[in-house]
């Protein structure tokens, strides 16, 4: 079951200048890292204890990366919520269930260089994504991290701003569609017991147990 929420996305035209002005505001950057080619992304995270922000831009077009493209021509903003699973076809099968429209599983990785704490290696994710009609004024997707220990590093970075963690999320809508909207939310959210009204964080996803010397490396995309 997705246990509350894993990560959010900002999508930015320019990667760079988005780092610059997180930076600017007391944020520490992770390196940047460099999605699968079906995806053609980059990003940057910004890690807490438990969850993290993402600092998305889009390298190439590629048919799944046209959502954020049509996003962007907005200009930037936050884009996503990822919902933290430890089961993403499992989690993905019981919405369809329920009668969410979902898209299928997909698998990707990236890159992860060695930073303090965390070896050089291969993040891969699985991810489902929820239908746009949906979830009315954001995107969401199921999130379930192979390889978390490549992303939490032992000890977090202390951000100079103090920032600890996402506390809550707020979906600013117009008065009349407030309560329809909430309805559309819970039809989402109620399936996987998402927990309302609450400030605790979900603890960070299992690190796998070491692998035996004989296992094969997952490849590079």
């Amino acid at each position: 079951m997705a246990v509350g929420v894993d990560h959010v996305f900002y999508l930015v035209a320019d990667l760079e200048a988005g780092r610059q002005r997180m930076e600017t505001l007391g944020f520490i950057a992770t390196p940047r890292g460099t999605h699968s080619e079906n995806l053609g992304t980059q990003n940057y995270c910004f890690m807490f204890q438990t969850d993290y922000i993402e600092l998305l831009a889009v390298r190439h077009s590629t048919p799944l990366n046209a959502p954020f493209r049509t996003f962007l021509e907005d200009g930037d903003g936050l884009a996503t919520v990822a919902l933290r699973t430890q089961d993403a076809p499992a989690d993905h099968h019981s919405l369809k269930a329920a009668g969410v429209s979902m898209c299928d599983p997909v698998e990707y990785s990236r890159p992860v260089p060695s930073q303090p704490g965390i070896s050089a290696g291969v993040a891969r994710f699985t991810s489902a994504w929820v239908a746009a009609s949906e979830t009315p004024g954001c995107h969401m997707f199921l999130c379930q991290h192979h390889t978390p220990h490549l992303l939490w590093p032992p000890d977090p970075p202390r951000h100079s701003n103090g920032a600890l963690g996402l506390a809550a999320l707020y979906l600013i809508v117009p008065e009349p569609d407030a309560e329809g909207i909430a309805r559309t939310y819970h039809r989402l959210l109620q399936p996987l017991q998402a927990a309302q009204g609450s400030a605790d964080h979900p603890q960070p996803p299992p690190a796998p147990a070491p692998a035996p010397d004989t296992a094969p490396h997952p490849p590079s995309e």
